[in-house]
């Protein structure tokens, strides 16, 4: 009885199957772009295209060819097989010219800072001299309204210091077009000990202020405490805050040197006495550091944890890569922790390495040069510093810090 139950319940549902009277369950058909590029994950279908440009495509990778992706574009069809429509993309017309790039010459360029103007359309980095095709660049991209091609050819490109070779603050898509060999690496973290003194002075300082002051600040006041905090973050270069806020750069200038004749000139002797107490407290500092340094003769201490290592590439948006060439990107290694200093006060630990930078950081990657000429590594870990001995006993040696990822991506599609 069961049985028959059963299958009189079941037989209605069968039927309705059969008459397709149930709908099927939609697919769901994923489509990425990033600038020049486009991505359609539908294993359904062997072609893509877009019949109303003319655009082609075997496989799932789809080169735009004179189009890039963007929000403020007319959307188009894209269809599997020429005949099933799967979805759509915002394009807009923005012509492939590598002649009209502004052209900059890697030999010959004096500034290791290369700001992106917001107006051009792309930007080509080649070298003169082919017996040199490398040098020290630091890339920065501002907010700008649209998309952005890039070409590397045949060159390679890094930094010295604690610090990114490309950063983007634009949500625009990116198009790096790679000819030849070439390669973009961040610098390995060895800071002087001015340095050294400069970061953490910095670091507590934008601390303090963004933990306990940052009511009081007003506008401009938040917007130098969060780009001190920004070079903090992105390395020692002195490129870093005048790039990234040129206000700052500024307020840190000759402007302050003239607000200070000013406050003489205005306030007399108040402001002579003023300027006077500021000098006397800056050679207080000074006997103190004076003294702190004979102390460390006597006394141990331990050793400083090594900085992390910077990302080679940070973008705020999406980036693909295409061309014919080969490219290798590198995130640069943690620093070493500090080595205890021996005391005759007891044993000291060292400190921990420095975790490594990722090769890349981005919204979405789509990557039509197959992954064997497209390399992205993440930089290496820092090695922990030794432990200090006294008296046969001997302080723990600092932990070695993480290696740094290859892609840090929501989205990855590299072929």
């Amino acid at each position: 009885m069961k049985i028959s139950i059963l299958s009189f319940l079941l037989f209605p549902m069968l039927l309705a199957s059969c008459n397709g009277s149930v709908p099927a369950p939609r697919r769901t058909v994923l489509i990425a772009h990033a600038g020049r590029l486009a991505y359609v994950e539908d294993i359904t279908h062997d072609s893509f295209s877009i019949p109303e440009l003319g655009i082609k495509s075997e496989g799932k990778y789809i080169a735009l060819g004179d189009y890039v992706a963007t929000s403020s574009g007319t959307k188009y069809d894209i269809l599997g097989d020429g005949t099933t429509r799967i979805g759509s993309l915002a394009l807009k017309k923005q012509p492939l010219q590598k002649s009209a790039a502004q052209q900059v010459n890697i030999n010959e360029i004096d500034n290791k800072t290369y700001i992106v103007n917001p107006n051009d359309d792309a930007v080509r980095f080649y070298h003169y001299d082919d017996a040199i095709n490398q040098g020290e660049m630091f890339i920065i991209v501002p907010p700008r309204s649209k998309p952005l091609d890039i070409y590397l050819d045949d060159v390679r490109l890094y930094t010295q210091k604690r610090m990114p070779v490309f950063i983007s603050f634009s949500e625009e898509d990116i198009t790096f077009h790679v000819s030849g060999d070439s390669a973009l690496s961040s610098g390995t973290v060895n800071p002087t000990e001015d340095e050294v003194s400069s970061y953490e002075t910095l670091k507590s300082y934008a601390e303090d202020v963004m933990e306990n002051h940052i009511m009081d600040l007003g506008i401009l006041g938040i917007h130098a405490a969060l780009t001190k905090v920004c070079a903090i973050e992105t390395g020692f270069g002195v490129a870093v805050v005048p790039a990234a806020s040129p206000l700052l750069s500024y307020l840190l200038g000759g402007a302050m040197m003239v607000y200070s004749a000013h406050v003489l000139i205005t306030k007399g002797l108040d402001g002579y006495m003023t300027e006077t107490s500021n000098l006397i407290g800056q050679i207080s500092m000074s006997l103190l550091d004076l003294v702190d340094k004979t102390l460390q003769l006597f006394y141990g201490s331990d050793g400083r944890d090594g900085m992390n290592g910077a990302s080679a590439m940070q973008l705020s948006g999406n980036v693909s890569f295409t061309g014919n060439g080969r490219l290798c990107i590198e995130g640069g290694s943690g620093e070493k922790g500090g080595d205890a200093k021996t005391g005759i006060d007891g044993a000291y630990d060292g400190g921990h390495g420095g975790n490594g930078g990722n090769g890349i950081e981005c919204t979405t990657i789509i990557s039509d040069i197959p992954a064997f000429d497209l390399a992205i590594y993440g930089g290496g870990a820092g090695q922990g510093g030794k432990g200090s001995r006294y008296w046969g006993v001997s302080g723990y040696n600092g932990g070695s810090g993480t290696s740094g990822a290859n892609i840090v991506a929501t989205h990855k599609f590299i072929q």
